[in-house]
């Protein structure tokens, strides 16, 4: 059992897998080359590993996607849009949701609320990415002096 494990430990050490398919020579990656001969475990798993018809039928199914964040008073203004007009939103983690579609909210920044329109263009997105939290610096050309203030 312990040869074979060794072989099993090597087999995934190389760094070409289609010399593993013709049963040539073997080159691990820190070890000089080895001429062997698989073993009958090692020969079934490079057949899974190297054939192209079980890739497609062996492989795993995707996970589900996740469903989206929504917070519960968004959950509960998801079925009676007049709790969402014009409503403040702390939240900036949930998920916009077809359901408030031409809606307007007031989103909070971190230092007071952002007026959004939401469109069908901004579904699938957060609350969040629409308050922005940072003021935008405006950069001057140096040819465009800042201009000073005179005292008067």
């Amino acid at each position: 059992m312990g040869g074979k494990l060794f072989v099993l430990r090597q087999a995934f050490n190389f760094r070409s897998v289609s010399s593993l398919k013709n049963n040539v020579t073997l080159i691990p990656h820190a070890n000089p080359p080895i001429r062997s001969t698989p073993t009958s475990i090692f020969s079934q798993i490079s057949r899974t590993l190297c054939s192209s018809s079980s890739v497609s039928s062996d492989t795993r199914q995707p996970s589900l996607a996740r469903l989206p964040f929504v917070d519960a008073f968004l959950a509960k203004a998801k079925n009676n849009k007049s709790l969402l007009s014009n409503r403040k939103i702390y939240s900036r983690r949930s998920t916009i949701l077809p359901e408030f579609v031409d809606q307007t909210v007031r989103i909070y920044n971190g230092k007071n609320f952002v007026r959004c329109k939401i469109t069908e263009g901004k579904v699938g997105h957060k609350f969040g990415e629409f308050a922005l939290t940072r003021k935008r610096k405006h950069l001057r050309s140096k040819a465009e002096p800042a201009k000073k203030k005179v005292k008067k």
